[in-house]
């Protein structure tokens, strides 16, 4: 799996559950995995790799905050980077628990959270009429044309942002 991430990334445990548990489930401190479907993800480089892990429970300190909708994240896992179908990690098991805690443990929180202010960050400029440098989706971005030298890439007039062939 790690050769497989080429970009490397972050590790993420993958389930389908229920909007309205995953609302309500802040009352909850424990969150338990049985056969986690895991993955090693690069939202920015769109790589990754997953696998199963039959026969295992995973239990983890849980923080609201760090569990994500997969759609909501610009070149997610499930559809922009594999184009899998939704039920591909129906293995999972998971199961929301409140464990009495001697000494209440910092929750920290996901660095998806910086991506996606990014991301609305790049949505809101172009949203506006302009660009901006680095965002690397060719969509948002109006002006650009193809130079056919070396280096070979596409090139937004506006920004400078360059997309290498």
């Amino acid at each position: 799996m790690v050769q497989q991430a080429s970009y490397g990334g972050r590790l993420v445990i993958y389930f389908r559950g229920d909007i309205k548990e995953m609302i309500n489930s802040s009352q909850y401190n424990t969150i338990q995995f049985t056969n986690p479907m895991i993955a090693v993800i690069d939202t920015y480089n769109g790589s990754g790799d997953n696998t199963d892990i039959q026969g295992i429970t995973v239990t983890l300190p849980y923080n609201p905050e760090n569990v994500f909708i997969d759609k909501l994240i610009k070149y997610n896992y499930t559809y922009e980077v594999c184009g899998m179908i939704e039920s591909w990690c129906d293995t999972t098991g998971v199961k929301f628990i409140t464990k009495k805690q001697r000494k209440p443990k910092e929750k920290k929180r996901s660095n998806l959270y910086a991506e996606i202010a990014v991301e609305d960050m790049y949505k809101k400029a172009f949203k506006e009429g302009s660009c901006t440098f680095g965002d690397m989706d060719m969509k948002r971005h109006r002006h650009t044309y193809y130079i056919n030298d070396f280096p070979c890439g596409t090139k937004c007039k506006d920004c400078g942002t360059f997309w290498i062939d």
